[in-house]
This record gives structure tokens, sequence and C-alpha cells, in this order.
């Protein structure tokens, strides 16, 4: 299970690793049928297609086939877990959320088993935040998204790791002619969260401490376009003698708000920074 940090609304909270042992996933392929097991901490509603489940911890065979889950947490506060997830015949997908106030803060792991070659092994690793560390047995094996094979059947620790980020450890058990795959979501800790807001603070402040002055043009006007460059697409047109808050510049390029909501490029040639 994953180990989080739950703050704001909801107490401290430790969680032990996730135990993901595949042979006891593999439910029988001549059923047809598939296995969903859900867990969460703090406990949770389970809706399957709009309809209700039951609570967390929930377990139940189903036809194979792609289904909208939903756990909703009893305390209101917290984010919903609510996507679209594909059962592999004869298998178990495991789902386990860890909610926060928040999306962003929020922890899960879809974890699935498909058929591969007989005698191959796999794992796959796909997660929320481009290039996390990936560690299996204590070795770095690359950063995500990755996927490695010909790994030794048994048990192993995987663990899924960013600056930032809450650490994500899983105990896995790796079977022939079987391929884990993870995808993943890391919840962002309240230190990450202080940073982003002190750096967007730093940004909008260099970006409000210059206008730029539109300059008179042959043609009466000036364009906005899309990106920095000619080749870019009119979005818009600003006039001479007005003014703009100068949130970039780039090769010549001034970036502005044209209008509210809308941000665009205009050329440095038909326009000057001022104070």
């Amino acid at each position: 299970m994953v180990k989080k940090l739950l703050f704001i609304v909801v107490p401290l909270v430790v969680i032990g690793a996730i135990a993901y042992f595949a042979k006891d996933f593999i439910t029988g392929a001549l059923s047809g049928k598939s296995e969903l097991k859900i867990d969460s901490q703090p406990t949770a509603a389970v809706y399957i297609n709009g309809e209700s489940k039951g609570k967390t911890p929930f377990r139940e065979k189903l036809p194979t086939g792609v289904y909208e889950i939903k756990i909703t947490p009893e305390e209101s506060s917290l984010y919903a877990f609510d996507q679209k997830v594909k059962l592999n015949a004869g298998t178990q997908t495991y789902i386990n959320f860890l909610p926060a106030a928040a999306e962003v803060n929020s922890s899960w792991d879809i974890i699935t088993l498909e058929k591969v070659k007989k005698g191959e092994t796999e794992v796959t690793i796909n997660s929320s935040v481009d290039a996390s560390e990936v560690f299996l047995d204590g070795e770095k094996k690359g950063t995500t998204p990755l996927a490695f094979q010909n790994i030794d059947e048994g048990a192993h620790e995987l663990r899924i790791s960013s600056s930032g980020y809450f650490d994500d450890p899983i105990k896995i058990k790796v079977t022939s002619g079987y391929k884990l795959a993870i995808e993943n979501h890391l919840g962002q800790t309240s230190e990450k969260m202080t940073e982003d807001t002190q750096n967007n603070t730093e940004s909008e402040q260099t970006a409000t401490g210059q206008t730029v002055l539109i300059k008179e043009t042959p043609t009466g006007w000036l364009r906005v376009r899309g990106e920095p460059s000619t080749v870019g697409a009119e979005v818009g047109r600003v006039n001479p003698g007005e003014k703009y808050t100068l949130l970039e510049e780039k090769d010549g390029w001034f970036q502005i708000e044209y209008e509210e909501g809308k941000n665009g490029w205009i050329s440095g040639q038909y326009a000057e920074k001022t104070e």
C-alpha cells in the first residue's frame, strides 16, 4: 500500500506497502471473468458504472471489460477517484487509493496483469509525474515511463520516487508468462505545494514588473500570434499606443495578455518595454 502523509483536513496516517502477489490474482482464464479488488484509507464508497457496490475493502468478480470506477471517501471534503479501468480476463485488477483534500495530493495505484509469451516476465510503470525514479530491490532501473523484462520470478520490492512527492513502495511477485502493469499517481507534499506557490508568485512579480507599448505600424495595427514566430497563427490584433503587461520575452518577441484570459506574442520590432 502507498505510504503517504495526509494533511489539511486529514490526520497523520501511515500505511504499509502494497502486497501484490501475481499468483493469487490469476483467477482462471477459462472462466472469462475478471476480479476487481479495491482498498482505500480511509473507508470509501465504491460505484461501478454508476451503481453503488458497497464500501472498501471491495472485492468482486466481473465480466471482462472496461468499467467506470468511482471511489468516494466518507469524508466529503476529500477528493473522489473517478476513472475508467480495464479488467483483463482471468486475472485480478487491484486499485489502492489514498485520498487527500485535492487530486494533486491524493495517491493511487492501478495494478493489472496481462498475459505475455510463455516463459517471459515484464513490469511496466507509468506515473503521473514524468521522470519519477523507479527502484527494484533497491537498484535504480530508470525513470518513468519505464518497462523492463526478464525479471526473476518471485517477490520483489518496487519503489517509485520523485522530489516533492511521497514515495510509493510496492511489494510485487513476478510470475512467468505475465506482465505486471502499474499506473501510478504520486501525491504531492505540502512542501512541494509551498514551493510551487512561491515560484508562481515570483513569476507573477516578474511578469507584472514591465509593460510593453505598441508603436506605430505600417498597417495601423499589430498582429498577435499564437507562437513567437512570423509563421505563428494570428490570434488577435492590438493597436498603436496601447499598453500591455509583459508576460515573457523570447527571441525578440513579447508575450502579452491581449484580452482577458488570452495570451499571445507580438513582434518586438513594433513594441517597446516600459517600467
